[in-house]
């Protein structure tokens, strides 16, 4: 690096550069060299080799100057971050909380947060979504939809106003996220042309070779953004170099980049987003091309998946600081010095584990093949088993009434707005006030994993879970309870927070609201709905910033109290209709990354298991935090309460399980009814035949009870070795085998739409009984056999018969 350069850099700064500064003076200017030239080619041209050298040296000190300030404001807000973040340990461990159960409560808090940004950002997608339209239950996305938002968000005119509409709702919320992050500490900057996130398939890319994917992509780019520092166009074979650079990287997921000795993903979170964009198409087209062959997902998955991603960043960076993993090792490191174990919760897992769910880490793929066979897997056994789930989540009732009392929102009120909730006038108020439904999030996950995926696998589950109207109940329950609770706040918010009732501070402070956020909600103005005062995030963010400024609050301050506004909403509302919290996400994963093998044993093992695992996390742990601050009196009632209401719920779920596969309701007179009622309502049915026929028996499948321990998907694959390897073995011993009855009950078991609730009956009774008696003569009457043996029911619609001859016999219920 020449002296002068140097010097240049100096004077353009105004002071004298240090020597690191120096060694990356040369790349700097270079870079600016080519930014500048990009802008207007011609004219950089036109400048001799000094004064090129000159606005680059000026373009690079600023650039320098710019990274000063960054850096001076990271050093704020991660000092903001450490007194807020520690204050919060302090005070819960004051309150009685051992060290690591104060971590967790601190990452609960985050969680919780995270879930109120992308509400909030997801509210304002919502023209986006409505311009895709996705058919047949989700699983096709309208290409031509699709392609028209491309264009609008591309800046070309398509002539379809409901794409234009979404794309400026695309563009208007990323960049309002963009500078949000950028306020929290973050450096990403903003693109001259309307943005799309590249949801490259890192397999896709691998697979076609480094040749034919840059030949694929060269002719789709726009060359005018690839210039040299003389301004001079790119030719094709600085290309070629620059492609196969960038296929590296894609193919192995940046793997590249990393150095022996140095672990990837451990740089500062605040970074993210600041490198430049290498690939630039020249239009829709171009874009739309390539998706079409390299894409993972279609257009509105790759949207999604980038506001959930930027959203964790924002919601990570604002709760710990622009490095959240500096952070949260001195949190942990506090709470490891006073001696404690870091085991909380039933499940005794560790706040490593909760943290690695948190910041992203146990969702990394190291082993995309391995991940999308095992994750395929599991989709299965959710589109081959879950279709009659709805029944079971009638239980949601109880809990969305035990969980409205608890925050003393009444009865009138979560009623009216329950049935409300199933129209779309609720609907449409809810998804844009910040109560956006899980389904318009992400994928229907309530019975599965985290995520069930986006192949061919992926999108049956998430049909048979649309078919089976288990999404649509799940999102009205939590509708329902959002907006009452909404109108709860709107009517709470009035009041000084000095002058709150002991119980409704204490709820909120358990939410990690603390008196600034709640300042900010009782500026807004609530909106009124149907004759209700409604704190939802227009009305927070309506409030203008002279008068926060007067409050002696900020526009930060704002973005605080709106996520954890939305975010508290949602988190209870999970209460109201059960889904796994942080805690239990840790612990069904216990840290292990995807696409390793321990990971996917274990997400395998513990599929379907989540929702029993949060029932107690959940509502159990609200009962044990009661009786722990002394409160037992309201522990006892909450327990109580709970209990008899899911064991009463339980006990009509499993007579209308009945009811729907042709039997007579069971006799309601025995404990055996009741204790597997409770199991039912209680969320572990599925260890229900454990209780009555033991590790030996068979289940309603006439699988062995024991393969369940293994959790669906191994089961299944002792299954399919018994179906072919035992089969094998029995008749070479000259034993009769069943081989074809085995064959059909394993396909049915896994096969979408064939056990939905509302049509598995009318299937069977069409024939698929009767071919069952076929190959396994004599299934039919053990069958009926089974069923009076277990619970001395008869069938009201007999097996292997078209229609019922007769009406279910109630009277069994209760002679």
């Amino acid at each position: 690096m020449r002296r002068e350069c140097i010097q240049a850099v100096a004077a353009a700064i105004g002071r004298s550069v240090t020597q690191r500064e120096a060694e990356d003076i040369e790349a700097r200017i270079i870079e600016s060299m080519k930014q500048i030239a990009r802008k207007d080619p011609a004219a950089w041209q036109q400048l001799g080799r000094d004064e090129r050298l000159r606005t680059a040296a000026k373009e690079a000190g600023a650039g320098l100057m710019a990274e000063a300030a960054k850096r001076k404001q990271r050093v704020a807000l991660t000092i903001l971050a450490h007194d807020k973040v520690m204050n919060r340990y302090a005070s819960l461990v004051g309150d009685g909380l051992k060290p690591f159960q104060a971590v967790g409560r601190v990452l609960d808090d985050a969680s919780r947060f995270a879930r109120g940004v992308a509400n909030e950002y997801f509210s304002g997608l919502i023209d986006t979504f409505n311009a895709v339209h996705p058919r047949f239950l989700g699983m096709v996305e309208d290409a031509r939809e699709a392609a028209d938002l491309v264009r609008e968000v591309f800046g070309e005119h398509s002539g379809n106003p409901l794409a234009a509409k979404g794309a400026k709702a695309w563009l208007e919320t990323v960049e309002a996220m963009r500078q949000r992050f950028n306020a929290a500490g973050g450096d990403v900057g903003k693109l001259d042309y309307g943005y799309l996130p590249q949801p490259h398939d890192d397999i896709r890319v691998l697979n076609a070779g480094q040749a034919k994917w840059v030949s694929d992509i060269l002719p789709l780019l726009d060359r005018s953004r690839y210039v040299s520092a003389d301004g001079a166009l790119l030719n094709d074979a600085q290309m070629v170099d620059l492609l196969n650079h960038a296929w590296e990287t894609i193919s192995t997921g940046g793997l590249n980049k990393v150095e022996a000795g140095q672990g990837a993903g451990a740089s500062m979170r605040a970074n993210r987003g600041s490198e430049h964009r290498v690939i630039h198409f020249k239009d829709a087209t171009s874009y739309l091309t390539y998706a079409a062959s390299y894409n993972r997902g279609g257009v509105l998955s790759s949207m999604q998946g980038h506001v959930s991603r930027l959203a964790k960043d924002i919601a990570l960076v604002e709760e710990l600081g622009p490095n959240p993993n500096v952070q949260w090792g001195f949190l942990r490191d506090t709470a490891t010095r006073t001696g404690d174990a870091d085991l909380v919760g039933p499940w005794l897992v560790s706040t490593q584990n909760m943290w690695d769910v948190l910041n992203g880490n146990a969702g990394s793929v190291v082993n995309v093949r391995l991940a999308e066979i095992a994750q395929g897997a599991r989709n299965i056994e959710v589109f081959g088993k879950l279709g009659s789930a709805f029944i079971s989540s009638i239980t949601d009732l109880p809990t969305y009434f035990v969980t409205a009392r608890f925050n003393r929102l009444g009865f009138v009120d979560p009623l009216v707005n329950l049935v409300r909730a199933f129209g779309k006038d609720s609907r449409d108020y809810a998804n844009r006030a910040g109560i956006v439904a899980e389904s318009i999030i992400s994928d229907m996950n309530r019975w599965a994993e985290s995520n069930i995926g986006k192949g061919w696998t992926g999108k049956l589950a998430n049909a048979t879970m649309k078919a089976s109207l288990l999404e649509a109940w799940t999102d009205a329950i939590r509708r329902g309870f959002s907006v009452t609770m909404m109108g709860a706040l709107g009517k709470l918010s009035r009041a000084e927070w000095g002058t709150l009732a002991t119980g409704d501070r204490a709820r909120l402070e358990a939410k990690g609201v603390t008196e600034t956020d709640f300042k900010v909600w009782r500026l807004a103005a609530p909106e009124d709905w149907r004759g209700s005062q409604m704190l939802t995030l227009q009305a927070v963010r309506a409030t203008p910033e002279g008068t926060l400024t007067a409050a002696g609050l900020s526009l930060r301050d704002q973005n605080r109290a709106v996520s954890r506004l939305l975010g508290v909403i949602a988190d209870e509302s999970e209460y109201a209709s059960l889904a796994q919290d942080l805690q239990t996400r840790a612990a069904v994963t216990r840290g292990t990354q995807k696409g390793t093998i321990e990971g996917e044993f274990l997400r395998s093992l513990m599929l379907f298991k989540g929702f029993p695992l949060a029932m107690v996390a959940r509502h159990w742990g609200r009962m044990a935090d009661q009786w722990r601050v002394g409160d037992k009196a309201s522990a006892v009632a909450y327990g109580a309460g709970l209990t008899t209401a899911l064991t009463i719920f339980g006990a009509l779920a499993i007579q209308l399980k009945d009811l729907i596969n042709g039997k007579d309701p069971r006799d309601m007179s025995t404990p055996k009814f009741w204790g597997a009622a409770f199991a039912q309502g209680g969320g572990v049915g599925i260890f229900g035949d454990f209780l009555y026929t033991g590790l030996g028996g068979q289940n309603r499948a006439g699988v062995p009870n024991w393969m369940n321990l293994f959790g669906p998907v191994i089961g299944s694959g002792f299954e399919a070795v018994d179906l072919t390897v035992g089969n094998v073995g029995e008749a070479l011993r000259g034993k009769e085998t069943h081989a074809g009855a085995e064959a059909l009950r394993f396909a049915k078991s896994h096969l979408p739409f064939m056990n939905l609730w509302y049509a598995k009956s009318a299937i069977d009774h069409a024939g698929l009984q009767d071919l069952q008696e076929y190959l396994s003569p004599g299934y039919l009457s053990r069958m009926r056999n089974r069923a009076h043996t277990d619970w001395g029911q008869d069938f009201w619609w007999k097996p292997g018969e078209t229609l019922p001859r007769r009406a279910p016999d109630l009277a069994n219920a209760i002679r």
